[in-house]
């Protein structure tokens, strides 16, 4: 048996370049940040730019929103979640090396891009094709909104979830070596 022959250890692996998984996971982090900026923004440039500074319309339902947190921080904390699952998981998974951690990986991606993809849905819905829809119209825009909300919050526990068990994995993995 000669030095080739055997297998290297998880430790001695050099470490492979995640780079394209990391530009991955800056994209979802900044489409959140991108969306909380422009769910505070919007309402503010339509208000100043379609209703007059002293005409009656000047107020506006979005101009109420008072409860709970505001959505800026929101998507903020959705992106730090995101963000801090998403970077642990490529810290561990050049540790362990298996398939199944790649497979994670790659679940963990998919559903944060489809939870991105929900939030932006929902967020197109409420606050742009509103404004344009008459009363009669807009059942079609709960529509796409309860369906945006939906993919939102499958993807959010979804990819949570993955990055839950691609962390876990790679504990018991780290643990048996």
């Amino acid at each position: 048996m000669t030095k080739n022959d055997i297998p290297m250890l998880a430790a001695a692996v050099p470490p492979r370049s995640r780079t394209i998984e990391e530009v991955a996971l800056w994209i979802v982090i900044g489409l959140l940040l991108a969306l909380g900026v422009a769910w505070e923004a919007y309402p503010r440039i339509y208000i100043h730019y379609y209703y007059s500074p002293h005409g009656t319309g000047s107020s506006s339902s979005w101009a109420n929103e008072s409860f709970g947190p505001s959505p800026i921080v929101r998507y903020f904390f959705y992106a730090c979640l995101i963000g801090f699952a998403g970077f642990a998981q490529l810290r561990f998974s050049q540790w362990i090396q298996r398939d199944i951690s790649n497979t994670l990986l790659k679940v963990f991606f998919s559903a944060s891009f489809l939870m991105v993809g929900g939030m932006w849905t929902f967020a197109l819905a409420n606050r742009f094709w509103t404004v344009q829809f008459h009363p009669g119209a807009l059942q079609e825009v709960e529509r796409t909104m309860h369906l945006g909300g939906t993919v939102a919050v499958l993807g959010l526990w979804s990819s949570l979830a993955a990055a839950l068990l691609n962390l876990g994995y790679g504990l018991v993995r780290k643990r048996r070596a």
